[in-house]
């Protein structure tokens, strides 16, 4: 546990938001809280990765149920089978969708953390834009 320092103290040394001194678990001991944009975007590169590479065995695995279904009609395993791919379709092309918005939402909270902390440096330089 690390107790947070309260960055907006008033002129009388309160803390207004509560937060001075309080533990707060899970942040990293001696630091604060720190996000490496580096990290998210290997992150996103990853579940985008997954997901473009889970394509192919999905599709191929979908592709053999059909067949198998088609080949096992006239059996009463038929239909359970041909249910299982009108099952497992919707829910692995989800699971690729999801593994794609999660890309795109890593990517963009590293970018986001990346401006926040760019535009802090330039108001605590002086070089921010009036």
């Amino acid at each position: 546990m690390v107790r947070i320092p309260c960055c907006l103290r008033t002129r009388s040394g309160a803390c207004p938001s509560g937060w001075a001194g309080r533990a707060v678990q899970g942040v990293p001991v001696g630091g604060g809280l720190r996000v490496d944009a580096a990290e998210l975007r290997a992150s996103a590169g990853f579940a985008r990765t997954a997901g473009e590479e889970l394509g192919g065995p999905v599709d191929a695995a979908l592709r053999d149920n059909s067949v198998a279904t088609a080949r096992l009609a006239g059996w009463s395993i038929g239909p359970a089978l041909e249910r299982i791919g009108a099952d497992w379709a919707p829910a692995l092309a989800a699971l690729r969708a999801r593994l794609a918005d999660t890309a795109a939402s890593l990517e963009a909270a590293a970018q986001g953390h990346e401006w926040t902390d760019h535009s802090v440096a330039e108001l605590m330089t002086g070089t921010a834009a009036r």
